[in-house]
């Protein structure tokens, strides 16, 4: 499966799941950007998770996001091959703390730019709810 990326913030994938009490979701997202890049322009790709639909806040650098995954691409690198393009990583894992049981949706937005085009290959994404309090050490 490809999901394409487009210039302005937009979901790429979400999930809906049911908490049964107050609790933690441990959301992962993970997998591949496919990006074509032409040698000479600057390109990046970024997405963030988030509870609202569209929000790439965690895009911004050194904003205290460690929900996000992003990649830059220095004009100076060379062309990709036309209709292979490179291949990024990425994997995502945020704990949401949930104060009642119900219904929650998560999504996972982003967006490219400088790129002739970027996808997500094969995105994967995941909840888990674990009842109580997770303790951190």
């Amino acid at each position: 499966m490809w999901r394409q990326m487009t210039t302005a913030s937009a979901v790429l994938q979400s999930i809906t799941v049911k908490a049964s009490a107050a609790g933690n979701m441990i959301v992962t997202v993970a997998r591949q950007v496919n990006y074509s890049h032409t040698q000479g322009n600057q390109g990046a790709w970024c997405m963030g998770l988030s509870q609202k639909s569209g929000d790439a806040g965690a895009c911004t650098p050194m904003a205290g996001s460690s929900a996000g995954a992003r990649n830059y691409v220095a004009a100076s690198v060379p062309s990709t091959v036309s209709g292979y393009g490179a291949l990024d990583g990425y994997s995502i894992v945020q704990i949401y703390t949930l104060i009642l049981g119900g219904l929650y949706t998560f999504y996972l937005n982003g967006y490219m730019s400088g790129f002739s085009s970027a996808y997500l290959f094969q995105p994967s994404m995941t909840a888990q709810f674990v009842s109580g309090t997770l303790a951190s050490k």
